[in-house]
């Protein structure tokens, strides 16, 4: 099902002003912007979904840690995912953030 991302700057001010949610306007006009880009791909066919598999060969990663190692900031494949993100238009995308939503999302599955 198709979406439309309609908001104006009056729902930034709104939800800058929300006491519930961390009030940054550029992280809020990010998620805003970023969630525009994702409607374009969405009209031009591809999905979110397709997009972030294709980082890692559409196949989840593991990652096996040794006893007291602690998970990777960031990974060679997290700084590609962010960088082709930021060409693409999203923002507030760095490599630390786009590796923290691959193991979030299943891309990349830690483990000791």
């Amino acid at each position: 099902m198709p979406f439309r991302v309609t908001f104006f700057e009056d729902d930034v001010e709104r939800l800058y002003q929300d006491k519930s949610i961390i009030r940054n306007r550029r992280k809020i006009c990010a998620v805003i912007n970023n969630a525009r880009v994702v409607q374009r791909m969405h009209q031009n066919g591809q999905t979110l979904d397709d997009y972030v598999w294709q980082f890692v060969d559409h196949q989840p990663q593991r990652l096996i840690l040794a006893p007291g190692e602690a998970l990777p900031a960031q990974t060679a494949q997290s700084k590609a995912m962010a960088k082709q993100f930021k060409k693409n238009g999203f923002k507030f995308m760095g490599p630390t953030i786009m590796y923290s939503f691959m193991t979030a999302v299943g891309l990349v599955n830690a483990r000791r």
